[in-house]
């Protein structure tokens, strides 16, 4: 079965804190999540709670790295790629999903927390899977999100990141210690566009492009006490500016926690 993600970056509410926000998703909106699973057909759900680690940050994204702020939660929901546009588009789908956003309201910023469908490419797996980055466990996920330049061709950039840069990372995969790398390209549905600015109630647009780095940690600060891995990490960021606005384009460190 061929799977497509639904992906929702979550900023809180100006009156609650991450931790209150983690918590809240923890203890009350999972049951909801949980009730509606089947009108929306979600075949996975994920919470990947941001962490903040942000001398590491600027150690392998640059000085000042934080900027543009990153999220602080994405929730991850895997779908049947085949039957998703109109599972989600059916009338149980819109009611589930006008459910999920009243309880997210409690404690997250929807105009500030946009959506989107993606699919998702493995390009470097060498860590033991899709479930590495969890709470507790050695392993730490990095995530950037990018936006096309504005007046830059689409296409074009979404070629140069599944080809060229998705080469680029993996030949620098072991200067930096990397267990694995992960490509969301955004498919650009327009089910999509309704969900978010009219049922979710959000503004901003979704990513073009998220990439997911994951490390063991130590591996990751041991790769960046190296010359080689300094420059792989710089070779990263300069390959970034081939097809991303690296001035929007947030990124920061989390862990997950599957839900089912």
């Amino acid at each position: 079965m061929n799977q497509i993600k639904f992906l929702t970056a979550c900023r809180p509410m100006p009156h609650v804190s991450r931790r209150e926000m983690h918590k809240y998703w923890d203890e009350h909106h999972l049951p909801t999540s949980l009730s509606v699973r089947r009108a929306l057909d979600l075949l996975h759900k994920e919470h990947a709670y941001t962490v903040e680690d942000y001398l590491l940050h600027d150690d392998l994204w640059g000085d000042g790295a934080e900027t543009p702020l990153g999220y602080d939660q994405v929730g991850v929901h895997w779908l049947n790629a085949a039957t998703a546009a109109e599972t989600l588009s059916s009338e149980p789908a819109q009611q589930a999903m006008r459910k999920l956003g009243v309880d997210e309201k409690h404690m997250t910023d929807l105009v500030r927390s946009p959506s989107w469908f993606a699919t998702e490419h493995v390009v470097v797996e060498r860590g033991p899977g899709r479930t590495v980055a969890l709470p507790g466990g050695p392993y730490l996920k990095f995530y950037s999100g990018w936006y096309v330049p504005a007046g830059a061709d689409r296409q074009e950039a979404q070629r140069v990141y599944r080809t060229e840069h998705a080469a680029l990372v993996e030949s620098v995969a072991s200067d930096l210690g990397l267990a694995r790398y992960v490509q969301n390209v955004n498919v650009y549905d327009p089910t999509i566009e309704h969900l978010s600015k009219t049922v979710r109630g959000t503004e901003p647009d979704g990513f073009d492009g998220l990439d997911e780095f994951v490390w063991l940690r130590d591996d990751l600060v041991r790769a960046l006490a190296t010359p080689a891995g300094r420059d792989a990490a710089k070779a990263l960021r300069a390959g970034q500016d081939a097809f991303a606005d690296r001035s929007l384009s947030p990124s920061w460190f989390a862990v997950e926690r599957i839900l089912y």
